[in-house]
């Protein structure tokens, strides 16, 4: 992958892209050896607040390539990126971009505004940036951030994230996207810490 600052602006480090933020954007597109392949949010030079897309730097959620490319970007900002199959749509590619493509964005950040703590913890969480966390990336959560309610014991702590994980897998797929990990932390909040089983869904 490929990140070249077209236009640099300095800014602090709090208010820069970060991973976990929700960021407002117009880009160019352009895929390379298809000269027909084209996108563009801007409409006849129009830079109004109010165009653009708005997406979450998120993995499982936006492009790879954009959740690589874009955190440190700082509002008024403007970069290429370019992305290799991997980083885009992959080897098979899909109905609009061809099996293999090299994707060209050019972005021009808008606006970004810090996600939701929920999102931040489980963006913290994700390592190998797929979107999904396991029972030891929850487990991690529980021992380093103090905001887990959950008992003293370790074993019962255990058990407990045990039972809370299996709940919130709805697709039994060993992992948690970002909306099962809400639920996880909505369920544990209401136990409070007791070892209490979660009752399943009719």
């Amino acid at each position: 992958m490929k990140i070249e600052t077209l236009k640099k602006i300095e800014c602090a480090d709090d208010k820069s892209a970060q991973l976990g933020s929700v960021v407002h954007f117009h880009y160019k597109l352009s895929v390379e050896g298809h000269p027909d392949i084209t996108e563009s949010t801007y409409e006849n030079g129009n830079n109004a607040k109010d165009k653009g897309v708005v997406h979450m730097l998120t993995k499982g959620v936006t492009l790879k390539g954009l959740v690589k490319g874009i955190p440190g970007m700082c509002v008024g900002e403007i970069r290429r990126l370019t992305l290799p199959p991997h980083m885009a749509f992959g080897s098979k590619g899909n109905d609009r971009f061809p099996p293999g493509a090299t994707v060209i964005y050019e972005i021009e950040l808008l606006d970004a505004k810090p996600a939701d703590e929920v999102l931040q913890r489980f963006t913290r969480a994700d390592l190998n940036e797929d979107g999904v966390l396991d029972l030891e990336a929850v487990m991690s959560i529980a021992m380093k951030d103090g905001k887990f309610s959950m008992p003293d014991d370790p074993a019962i702590m255990e058990g407990m994230l045990n039972e809370l994980f299996e709940f919130a897998d709805k697709n039994k797929d060993g992992g948690i996207s970002t909306d099962e990990f809400r639920t996880m932390l909505k369920l544990q909040n209401n136990l409070g810490g007791k070892r209490t089983k979660p009752k399943q869904e009719l």
